[in-house]
């Protein structure tokens, strides 16, 4: 009776530590999950705060026009960073479909070429292959195209399955 008696107290011990165990991982997991959507929120944050500095800089650049060689470069260097981050998710939808919009009417539909600033093909020859993937992706919109016929090109390569829903 007494052994009986030893072994119900120590399996109402066993089970109580593995309840207890059971709920420390379930919240472990939650905090982890929460820690991972912050930091990937703060990563969209920098990323997105980086480039658009840099982007406000450059328009500053054309509308003074106080501009040296190396703008069209240095843009196309920011339209190429611009491109890594979309295609790898680092930037949430929304800024996404922005700044594929901004690079179509400066690329594409060449907003600023008034102000000077013309890209042409050697511009993005060697060092921008995802910019030179852009502009052949762009041939495919015609230029009367709409805003929403511009997206939906750029979404069947740019996004995910579940952003294209």
């Amino acid at each position: 009776m007494e052994t009986n008696l030893i072994i119900f107290i120590n399996c109402t011990i066993l089970n109580s530590i593995s309840e207890v165990a059971n709920i420390v991982i379930a919240l472990g997991v939650i905090i982890a999950a929460f820690t991972y959507y912050s930091a990937r929120k703060g990563n969209y944050l920098q990323t997105i705060e980086k480039c658009s500095q840099e982007y406000r800089g450059y328009m500053r650049q054309i509308q003074t026009k106080e501009r040296d060689s190396t703008l069209k470069k240095d843009m196309l260097g920011l339209f190429h960073k611009q491109l890594f981050y979309i295609k790898n998710n680092y930037v949430p939808k929304d800024i996404k479909i922005e700044w594929l919009l901004t690079m179509h009417s400066v690329l594409i539909d060449k907003k600023y070429e008034k102000e000077g600033l013309e890209f042409c093909e050697k511009d993005y020859e060697d060092d921008f292959s995802r910019v030179k993937n852009f502009i052949a992706l762009s041939k495919k919109t015609n230029s009367n195209s709409k805003t929403n016929e511009i997206k939906k090109t750029y979404k069947k390569y740019y996004f995910t399955r579940i952003e294209r829903i």
